[in-house]
């Protein structure tokens, strides 16, 4: 789940079509790459996706939206550990 709000307000806003892009850098001669499309809620701000990252490591996730009241990209770090059962 993330969450769109206009900072100067504090008011959850509308982001269009969001998209979630993954990739693993490190994975070898070729990058990994997965992605999510986020869904809207009922209201204007909170969207939810899910996304499957096939393997450990520190991956690069970018967050790109483009709606009514803002456009942008975000790009941070997630570190993925293996599942253990």
């Amino acid at each position: 789940m993330i969450e769109f709000d206009s900072a100067p307000q504090k008011q959850l806003i509308d982001a269009g079509a969001p998209t979630l892009t993954a990739i693993l850098p490190d994975a070898g001669p070729r990058p990994l790459h997965a992605s999510a499309r986020l869904t809207r809620g009922n209201v204007a701000g909170p969207y939810v996706g899910t996304i499957t990252l096939p393997r450990a490591g520190e991956w690069s996730v970018t967050v790109v939206w483009s709606g009514a009241a803002s456009e942008g990209t975000a790009t941070f770090s997630v570190p993925v550990q293996p599942l253990t059962r």
